[in-house]
This record gives structure tokens, C-alpha cells and sequence, in this order.
């Protein structure tokens, strides 16, 4: 009986990392089409988003009952394990630059195994999609940031806000900042950190656990006690984690204190972004293109 609440608890979360990767992958195409991903999700054709929710659930409940089949368990039983679980409705259904936490990567990983072990390898394949999907949105984003600093983040001083795999927590487990702040560690970048709840301890373990030249590397990453200092003569702002408290932020002040042109990432797309245009921040987000506003140049006088 235990091994089937574990299965079931595995096919929940799986459930819900294939969600978040399928409108992950969607806000790629918003952005390539310049729709924006907050009026697909929130659509008033709501005809349209319950089909789309109705394929994705179908989907994915046709890969379970194949590994269903093989464990003389009734499908339609794990259909109302997963029914019952309150998360899956109108959830989850959030972009960002991927999922973290323990759950859905070790469930996901353990019904890969399972699948394989059962004899079926498109199924398997089918589950390893979701983390192939996941790791490409959070490498999408960091590639993002550096395309549009020009094609380079060397020596370009970024400030990381937010460190958690989710708000209201500390916890780091793979969390798609870590990926990130590789990433860009790797380009060459300064990083200066800040999240409210996680330990600089936990940031540095996290982000100095194998060697990318380590001794280079704390040379180019500061922890702060704030997103203010953090900000300080920076060229973008990062955001990776929802924390409630960014969206009452400041952001003349930040603003005034980075050099300029002063770019914002939005990684979570959960900020005001057009009061951020307004003030004079050229702000990227997941799942939405924005036209750049006009470019006011002087012009020099000719000489008579």
C-alpha cells in the first residue's frame, strides 16, 4: 500500500512540474510573437484555456497509464489521487525561470527510472522532457541578460534579488537562481546578491560546489544585507524570486544609484512594469516582448 501512495504522491507533483514546464514553453513563444503571456493565461476566451488545460491533463494522464499498466493498478484510481490533490485546477500556471525545490526534481527523476525499468522508454522520454524544458528556461533566461548587455556580461556588475527557489522560504534546493548565477559567473559577470531570507553561507555553498576557478570567482560575488546596496552602480537588476517586499522597493532610488543604461530583469513577471519604463529602466520579463520607446538624441548643430 505504501508504494502506491508513493507512486501517487510522485504522479501529483509530476503533474504539476509538467504545468509549470508547459507554460514555461509557452511564454517562449509569446515573446517570439509578442503576445503577452499573462493574457493567455488570463484570457476572456476561457473556452480556449480550457481546452488547452484539457489536452495538457490528457496528455499527461495517457503517459501514467502505460506505467500504470504495468503495476495491476487501476488507472482511473491514480486519475483520483491526483484529482484530490487541490493544486492542480487553476495553479501553477506561473512563469519563471523554472521550478526548484527538492519534490518535483526527485519525483520526476524516480518516474523516469520507473518508466525505464517497466520497459517503457517513450514514457521515460516523455518525463525527461519536463527537466529538459525546465533547464532550458532557466538557461534562456541567463542567455537573455547577456544578449541583451550587448552580448557580454564581462566585468558587468549584475544585482541578483531573490536566491530562494520560491518566496516565503529559505530554502535553496534546486533552485533555477543557482543555475542562473552560474551561468552568468561563467560569462565573466560580478554578482551582487540579495535574498531576505537565505544565509550568504547558503548562497556561497551553492554557488561555489564545484570548481569554475573558485578563488576567481569569490572575487566576483558579494552577498548583501539589502537590495539598495545591492543595486549600487550595477548594470541590471535580476530578479529571480517573487519576494513581496521587491515590489515596494524604491525604484527611483535604485534607479539613480545604477549606471546607465540601467536594465531590468524581471524573471518572475510579477513587478509593475510599466511604472518601471516610466522611470527610465529598459525592463525585460518571461512571456512578454516590449517594443523599445523612442530614443531621444541630440543633435549637433551644423556649422554655417
Amino acid at each position: 500500500m505504501y508504494v502506491y501512495e508513493l507512486f501517487f504522491s510522485q504522479a501529483s507533483n509530476a503533474f504539476l512540474a509538467q504545468r509549470i514546464a508547459s507554460i514555461n514553453a509557452m511564454s517562449a513563444v509569446c515573446e517570439s510573437t509578442g503576445a503577452d503571456i499573462h493574457e493567455v493565461i488570463h484570457t476572456s476566451h476561457t473556452r480556449l484555456r480550457v481546452l488547452y488545460i484539457v489536452l495538457t491533463r490528457e496528455e499527461t494522464a495517457n503517459k501514467l497509464r502505460y506505467c500504470i499498466s504495468y503495476m495491476n493498478e487501476p488507472a482511473m484510481q491514480v486519475a483520483s489521487a491526483i484529482g484530490s490533490d487541490s493544486r492542480i485546477g487553476s495553479e501553477f500556471l506561473h512563469v519563471g525561470p523554472g521550478f526548484g525545490g527538492k519534490c518535483f526534481h526527485k519525483d520526476l527523476r524516480s518516474l523516469i527510472y520507473l518508466c525505464e525499468c517497466m520497459g517503457q522508454p517513450e514514457v521515460a522520454s516523455y518525463w525527461q522532457s519536463i527537466l529538459d524544458i525546465n533547464d532550458f528556461q532557466r538557461r534562456r533566461f541567463s542567455c537573455g541578460i547577456v544578449n541583451t548587455l550587448f552580448s557580454t556580461v564581462t566585468n558587468k556588475c549584475l544585482a541578483v534579488l531573490g536566491f530562494a527557489y520560491k518566496n516565503d522560504t529559505r530554502d535553496t534546493s534546486e533552485s533555477p537562481s543557482i543555475g542562473v548565477c552560474k551561468q552568468l559567473l561563467d560569462e565573466g559577470a560580478i554578482l551582487n546578491i540579495y535574498d531576505p531570507e537565505v544565509s550568504k553561507d547558503q548562497i556561497l555553498q551553492d554557488l561555489l560546489d564545484r570548481s569554475i576557478g573558485q578563488d576567481k570567482a569569490v572575487k566576483r560575488l558579494v552577498v548583501h544585507d539589502d537590495a539598495y546596496s545591492a543595486a549600487e552602480n550595477c548594470h541590471a537588476l535580476v530578479f529571480c524570486t517573487e519576494w513581496s517586499e521587491f515590489q515596494d522597493l524604491d525604484y527611483n532610488r535604485l534607479y539613480g544609484s545604477m549606471k546607465k543604461p540601467a536594465f531590468l530583469f524581471d524573471g518572475r513577471s510579477f513587478l509593475d512594469h510599466e511604472k518601471l519604463r516610466n522611470i527610465g529602466f529598459d525592463v525585460r520579463t518571461i512571456g512578454k516582448r516590449f517594443s523599445r520607446p523612442p530614443v531621444k538624441r541630440m543633435h549637433a548643430l551644423s556649422s554655417v
